[in-house]
């Protein structure tokens, strides 16, 4: 079982929360990568867009800065776990680009620097 500190567990919890506002579910899985996009891009996620999800995701933010990782749930992992921030940028570089790529698959990817 994975212990997080009290910053990392807040950050899970606000990123369950976007999670139980957009699907009814405290933890979708993909739910880093949709917290994350909707972070930095915005766009809709299940029942709600990023508009409508503003006071939760500013929740997410602070945690974010206090926490200085992210949080991620394998599905074959028991719980959540914290990672650093540059292997998760990289993780997410990764999803983005296949996402991309399966949700359009006749345009050139372009990857991000």
């Amino acid at each position: 079982m994975t212990h997080l500190t009290p910053q990392q567990r807040a950050l899970a919890e606000a990123m369950s929360e976007v999670s139980e506002a957009a699907y009814c579910a405290g933890w979708m899985e993909g739910t880093e990568y949709d917290v994350w996009r909707l972070l930095h891009h915005g766009g809709p996620w299940g029942m709600a867009s990023a508009e409508q999800l503003v006071p939760l995701l500013a929740a997410v933010r602070t945690a974010l800065e206090r926490a200085g990782c992210w949080i991620t749930w394998e599905s074959d992992a028991p719980d959540e776990r914290p990672i650093t921030l540059d292997e998760w940028r990289r993780l997410y570089q990764t999803w983005a680009l296949r996402k991309q790529a399966y949700d359009h698959p006749h345009e050139r990817v372009e990857r991000e620097s």
